[in-house]
C-alpha cells in the first residue's frame, strides 16, 4: 500500500495507511469467535466463517509484518534532524544535521508504470552541493509538491529549487552543508563491513522474522479447514484427512522454501579506489551486476520513503538524461514513441541498491561510505 507523508508544524511523518489492516484483522478475529460459536452448535456454515476468520486476520497481520512507520522532527534549535523508525518488531533512532543539506528541490520524475504508460510525478528531495540526497515524498500535482516542500523550507530554512532551477536562497555560506556524516552502527547491526586494506565490502540480506511464518501458517491451516469441514461436506464428497492434511503440509512447505530462498540472498557491494560495485549473491553465484566509476558519480539519493526503500547511485549521464526526459515530457501532447526507450535507458544508467531490511541509521552509514570510504 502505497506510503504518504504528513507535514504538520515542525513534524513529518511518512506512513502506510493502517485502516486496512485493522478491519481486517478486527473483522477476521471476531468471524474467528462466531464460527467457533456456530460450529459447536453443530451448524456446517461455521465452519467456513471461522476459516474466513483466520485467512483474514492471518493476512491484516502480515500486512503489520511488513509495515514501516517513520517520525522525523526538524528541530532547528539543535540544528539537528531526528528520526524515529518503527517496525513491527523493532524501534530505532537516528539524528543528520539539518546543515547537511542546503537545497530542498521539487524534481520532476518521468517513469514508467506497470502498464508501460508514461507518468510524470514530484519529488520532494532534501539536496546539498557535494552530491547527498535524501528523497522525502513524492506526489502526482505539481502544485501540491511545490506546497509541500515550501512549508518543508519554511521549517528549515533551506534553498528552494524547482527542477534545478533556484527558486528561493536563503542558506548562507556560513550555513553550507556538511560534508560528512559521522554515524555509528547499532551492535546489532545487518551490515558485515569487510576491509582487506584496498577494497571495502558491504553485505546484508533480508529475513523473515519468526511471525512471517506464523501468519503464513494460520493463512494455510484456514484454506485447509474450509476445505476439510466445509465444502467436502456440503458437496457430499468423501475425502481423506490425512491425504489433505499432507498436501497443504507440502503446500506450506513450498511457500516456505519460497520465503527461505529469499534468505539465502546477499546483497552487496564493493568499493575499490576508483569503483563502486554492486550485486546481489545467491549460492555464490553473481546476480545483476553493475558497476560505476566514482568520477562518474553525481548523486547519492537516500530514501525515508516506504515506497522507495533504497539507494540510487545516479550518475552524471542518468542526471542529465532525466533532466532532457523531464523537460521534453508534456501532459498535453501525445507521447513521442521513443521517449519510453528513453527513459528505460536513463533507468539503467542508475544503480539501484536494495536496503529493504535496513534501518536508517544503516542506511546513511552505507551513503557515508559510499561518498566517503
Amino acid at each position: 500500500m502505497k506510503a504518504k507523508a504528513y507535514l504538520n508544524n515542525n513534524t513529518l511523518k511518512i506512513k502506510s495507511s493502517h485502516v486496512l489492516y485493522w478491519i481486517l484483522s478486527f473483522t477476521g478475529l471476531c468471524m474467528c469467535i462466531l464460527g467457533i460459536f456456530t460450529a459447536f452448535n453443530m451448524h456446517i456454515h461455521g465452519h467456513i466463517v471461522f476459516s474466513g476468520g483466520l485467512i483474514m486476520t492471518s493476512i491484516g497481520l502480515l500486512f503489520f509484518a511488513n509495515s514501516r512507520y517513520y517520525k522525523i522532527y526538524f528541530n532547528r534549535s539543535s540544528g539537528f534532524i531526528d528520526i524515529l523508525e518503527s517496525s513491527f518488531t523493532s524501534i530505532s533512532s537516528c539524528k543528520v544535521p539539518i546543515a547537511r543539506y542546503s537545497i530542498i528541490s521539487v524534481q520532476t520524475n518521468i517513469y514508467l508504470n506497470s502498464n508501460h504508460r508514461v507518468i510524470a510525478s514530484y519529488e520532494v528531495i532534501l539536496m546539498n552541493n557535494f552530491g547527498s540526497s535524501l528523497y522525502i515524498a513524492e506526489f502526482d500535482d505539481k502544485g501540491e509538491a511545490i506546497t509541500f516542500a515550501k512549508h518543508l523550507q519554511d521549517i528549515t530554512g533551506r534553498d528552494f529549487y524547482i527542477d534545478n532551477t533556484p527558486v528561493t536562497k536563503n542558506v548562507t555560506h556560513r550555513d553550507m552543508a556538511n560534508t560528512r556524516l559521522h554515524i555509528s552502527l547499532p551492535g546489532k547491526t545487518k551490515l558485515k563491513e569487510i576491509d582487506d586494506g584496498h577494497d571495502k565490502t558491504l553485505q546484508w540480506k533480508i529475513y523473515f522474522s519468526f511471525f512471517h511464518y506464523l501468519f503464513m501458517a494460520v493463512f494455510m491451516y484456514g484454506l485447509f479447514h474450509a476445505c476439510a469441514f466445509y465444502t467436502a461436506p456440503l458437496l457430499n464428497i468423501d475425502i481423506n484427512i490425512p491425504a489433505l492434511s499432507l498436501t497443504f503440509a507440502c503446500l506450506y512447505i513450498t511457500v516456505i522454501a519460497g520465503m527461505l530462498t529469499v534468505n539465502l540472498r546477499t546483497y552487496v557491494i564493493t568499493i575499490t579506489p576508483t569503483e563502486l560495485h554492486a550485486y546481489w549473491q545467491f549460492m555464490g553465484k553473481w546476480i545483476r551486476f553493475k558497476k560505476i566509476k566514482k568520477e562518474n558519480i553525481l548523486m547519492i539519493k537516500n530514501s525515508l520513503n516506504i515506497n522507495k526503500d533504497r539507494i540510487e547511485v545516479i550518475s552524471k549521464h542518468a542526471f542529465t538524461s532525466k533532466n532532457d526526459i523531464a523537460l521534453s515530457y508534456s501532459r498535453e501532447r501525445n507521447v513521442d514513441p521513443t521517449l519510453k526507450e528513453t527513459i528505460r535507458k536513463a533507468k539503467n544508467l542508475t544503480i539501484r541498491i536494495n536496503t529493504e531490511p535496513l534501518s536508517m541509521t544503516e542506511k546513511f552509514y552505507l551513503e557515508e561510505l559510499i561518498m566517503n570510504p
